[in-house]
């Protein structure tokens, strides 16, 4: 923080001097002078503790949620209600991981205006996804002529929330066609389409619209003629299923890249506007949460709500749960992404989801056995090649093991 020792040390000097000058010396001027000396100090520590109860000090953060890995800005704000000013202010400020514990240290020096708000960014890097408390641990301002320093101890904290960066995928993900015969039941909110059964929307007529899609009773009301768009059936689904455990403990960076994993197959889908939801245990609950996802907006609110519940530690129930629900089952394909997998439940899995496209992405090969690796539906992944290894998924058909 602040050092103040060798203005201390200079002044202790200039005591010394000016205690020697007054008995040396006699006369007003030397009296006045070590007056002057001896009152300094006082005079200093009257305008600190003035200046101490005129300063309101916050944090703030001039977003909702950070990206991992990317530089973000937290706002030291700092109002000075009084008329002086602060040479030197220093605050030193903790980034703390509720998810792993990990601390970040940060120290800043800078002056602050009188009577005037003073705002200073901070530029940090978070490292891990979940949620991070950032808390001033300690404001520290000083005089003039920096001898003397006056700790102000306002516990100030904030939680942000860290997504996932993402890594863009270019390519197209194969999610195989509905395998069955039966009518699609879920629809596009993206396009229209020709199913009479479902109505996208409903707009104005323009010259050139089929008389049948006319919604009669809607125009009769209205001195204006409505037409029916009805709706575009779906044949490609994906269900994602996040299991972000610490049952077996497994290391930060491979939870990381577990759910850098997930966001980044999210992102490719919800671009290739093929509908997803995710899936994930609720730590509460016990229950099995999900959330359909159709943009970019909805998958970041999906995170989080899913990051906020951090950390499980045990998702034993997820697969369980997932097995029993039959809108997991109607969907084509069917990725489970995890840092740990029990070698037992590989068989039960492929059985369980065979009328799907069931796929392990995992970021941790030590826990699978080593045969486990032949097995193409399983994909190994490395935060530094995630492009790379979910790559297979572009050209997978069908595969059922």
């Amino acid at each position: 923080m602040i050092q103040t020792f060798y203005m201390k040390f200079t002044y202790a000097i200039i005591l010394i001097v000016a205690l020697l000058f007054s008995v040396l010396y006699s006369g007003e001027f030397s009296i006045l002078f070590l007056c002057i000396i001896i009152m300094l100090p006082i005079f200093l520590k009257t305008i600190l503790l003035y200046i101490r109860f005129r300063l309101n000090i916050s944090i703030k953060t001039p977003v909702v949620s950070y990206y991992r890995n990317k530089p973000q800005t937290v706002q030291l704000v700092i109002e000075n209600k009084c008329i002086f000013p602060i040479s030197k202010a220093a605050a030193k400020l903790t980034c703390s991981s509720v998810v792993t514990g990990e601390q970040i240290p940060i120290a800043v020096t800078f002056p602050v205006s009188a009577k005037n708000v003073t705002i200073v960014e901070l530029t940090i890097t978070i490292p891990h996804c979940g949620l991070t408390e950032i808390k001033l641990n300690r404001f520290e301002i000083t005089d003039y002529i920096r001898l003397l320093k006056k700790s102000i101890r306002k516990t100030q904290s904030i939680s942000v929330l860290t997504l996932p960066s993402g890594t863009e995928l270019n390519y197209k993900i194969h999610v195989p066609c509905s395998v069955t015969d039966e009518e699609s039941n879920v629809y596009s909110k993206l396009h229209s389409g020709d199913d009479p059964s479902e109505i996208y929307r409903i707009r104005e007529y323009h010259p050139g619209d089929m008389p049948k899609r006319i919604h009669w009773k809607l125009s009769s009301r209205t001195d204006t003629m409505w037409v029916k768009e009805y709706s575009l059936p779906i044949k490609q689904r994906a269900a994602i299923l996040i299991d972000y455990s610490n049952a077996s403990n497994p290391s930060a960076d491979l939870m990381d890249s577990t759910l850098e994993a997930a966001y980044s197959l999210s992102m490719a889908l919800v671009k290739q506007e093929v509908p997803v939801v995710i899936y994930w245990l609720s730590e509460k609950s016990q229950k099995l949460v999900w959330n359909d996802i159709h943009s970019i907006s909805e998958l970041n609110d999906c995170f989080t709500i899913l990051l906020s519940n951090l950390p499980v530690e045990d998702s034993k129930e997820l697969l369980t749960q997932a097995s029993d629900l039959l809108a997991i089952h109607s969907t084509n394909a069917i990725y489970y992404c995890t840092p740990n997998f029990a070698v037992n439940e590989i068989e039960r899995c492929f059985k369980t989801f065979y009328n799907n496209h069931f796929y392990i992405i995992t970021s941790n090969p030590s826990s699978l056995s080593q045969n486990s690796s032949e097995n193409k539906n399983i994909i190994f992944i490395r935060e530094e090649s995630i492009s790379e290894n979910l790559k297979k998924l572009s050209t997978m058909e069908v595969i059922r093991e």
